[in-house]
């Protein structure tokens, strides 16, 4: 395990990630979906202080309401992982909360991918990437794309990645409205999903397209989700966001992923905007 040339601990950062492009291709006969969804991390980040322990894993979180135990994904995280090593040691794992929480940016799991790889160091595991991402992957979906840290192509349920050029640095503005779900957010919006006329499906080879050339407003013309049309029917202020992020200026605006938050790159956003950061 650790040889001493460790360091005993690490300050590091966690991501938001946001869905430039989302295509539900359909659903599986095991009741899930199956998409193609082009993601990217965000410049917005937790910040996050992991140090070495004997033995004990504790978690200590800025924000008030954001369980600090076992219902923790980082917690749970950093135990898959020291039990699947064998690891005796521990870690304190302190997180500045700068993501909003449940808010569909990826927050929890851009946290527990941060512990991942802070922790694959300071307990000198020397474990590769594809084999945090297989153990990360049953915890959560987007865990195996917060390891990966940039843009790329998901498919299946999300868990297969193909690494995708850098998106072009966007100012954006990320709206994040407080709303209530008739049951488990993700869960429902699924639920609402309808298939879409052609012209209306999103359509991530446009974003593809746009990577590739490093187009900026082709990227932001290609700003699409499928699930849209079912979130705005159940939360209508989805639809007025975008609305008036336009109106503003923005070229476009795309919700998240299965719920809000809304996001729009916006030419004169500042201070808490979000740029596309890989």
């Amino acid at each position: 395990m650790r040889t001493g040339a460790q360091p005993s601990a690490l300050e590091v950062r966690a991501h938001a990630k946001v869905n430039l492009a989302l295509q539900v291709v359909g659903r599986r006969p095991d009741g899930y979906h199956e998409v193609r969804m082009v993601m990217t991390p965000l410049a917005l980040h937790d910040r996050l202080r992991v140090a070495v322990t004997q033995g004990e894993l504790t978690v200590a979180v800025s924000e008030p309401g954001i369980p600090a135990g076992p219902e923790n994904l980082a917690y749970r995280a950093a135990l898959a992982l020291k039990e699947a090593a064998g690891c005796p040691l521990g870690a304190a794992i302190e997180i500045e909360k700068r993501i909003p929480a449940a808010a569909g940016l990826g927050g929890g799991s851009a946290d527990a991918a941060a512990v991942l790889l802070a922790l694959n160091r300071l307990w000198d595991l020397g474990w590769p990437l594809e084999r945090l991402q297989r153990l990360a992957a049953p915890l959560g979906a987007d865990i195996p794309f917060c390891l990966l840290g940039r843009t790329a192509l998901a498919e299946g349920i999300g868990e297969r990645l193909t690494p995708l050029p850098p998106a072009p640095p966007v100012p954006a503005v990320v709206a994040t409205p407080e709303v209530r779900w008739p049951g488990p957010k993700t869960a429902t919006v699924y639920r609402a999903w309808r298939p879409l006329p052609p012209a209306e499906r999103a359509e991530p080879d446009r974003v593809l397209a746009a990577l590739r050339r490093g187009d900026p407003a082709a990227l932001a013309a290609g700003l699409a989700n499928d699930l849209e049309p079912g979130a705005t029917e159940l939360q209508p202020v989805i639809g007025r966001l975008k609305a008036a992020m336009v109106a503003a200026g923005a070229p476009g605006g795309v919700t998240a992923r299965a719920r809000p938050p809304v996001v729009g790159p916006h030419p004169h956003a500042h201070g808490g905007a979000a740029a596309a950061s890989g």
